[in-house]
Order: C-alpha cells, then structure tokens, then sequence
C-alpha cells in the first residue's frame, strides 16, 4: 500500500465502466437530507443493471430516509434492483462531477419490470 502520510486517500467508486472513478465529494447524513421523492441512482452488479443506460439505474425514494433509519426504499418505473445488485452503491450526481454515497443495495420485492417493485440499500450512517 503506498503511503499517503497525513493526506487523507479521497474515495472513489466506480459507477460504471466509462465511469470507474466517480469522486465521492459528500455523504448523506439522513437529516433532511433525503426526503421522500429525492432521486437516487444503483450501482449493481447485475446483467440487467449492467445493460441498463449508463449502466445504473435510477428511481425515487418511496418515503423519507433519515438518521434513524435502518433500512430505505426506492422505486423506478420500470424498477431498480435486480438479483446480483446486493452490495452496489447507492447515490445521486452531486451537479458537480461526483457523487454523494447515500448507501448499499440491500434487497428488493417484486420483479424487475414491476412498476410496484421496490429496492432497498441500508444508509451510509447504519
């Protein structure tokens, strides 16, 4: 491992093949930060995610995600998680040529083309 001396290691992570060193600028925090309908992006590692536009996916959150939360839904019209995105991240485009990390793809119900289908990712702080 090369040594970074006091200089903090910035964190990447890769959101797709053409974007394999997305900078993390900022981490949500779940105090208001993520409001029920904010749009978060996946990350997995799935053959249908990875087909996808872009290679992620994105979707709304189903209802508020904060600090006390274990466990936040989202949900896409033609859903958001498949098997085998367990682990990817989960985040939004900071505007600014990086990404905030909100979380990891967890679990999700119902199937891929189901517009009721919700994913879920444990938050960043849990």
């Amino acid at each position: 491992m090369p040594d970074t001396g006091t200089n903090p290691v910035q964190p990447y992570v890769r959101v797709s093949t053409d974007w394999t060193n997305a900078p993390v600028t900022h981490y949500a925090h779940g105090n208001g930060d993520l409001p029920a309908g904010a749009n978060v992006c996946e990350s997995g590692w799935s053959l249908s995610t990875q087909a996808a536009p872009g290679q992620y996916r994105c979707g709304t959150l189903t209802s508020a995600c904060t600090a006390s939360t274990q466990r936040c839904g989202f949900s896409g019209p033609d859903g958001v998680v498949d098997g085998g995105d367990s682990g990817g991240a989960v985040w939004w485009y900071d505007g600014h040529g990086g990404i905030v990390m909100i979380g990891f793809v967890d679990a999700y119900n119902g199937q891929l083309d189901d517009p009721g289908q919700i994913g879920y990712f444990n938050p960043v702080w849990d």
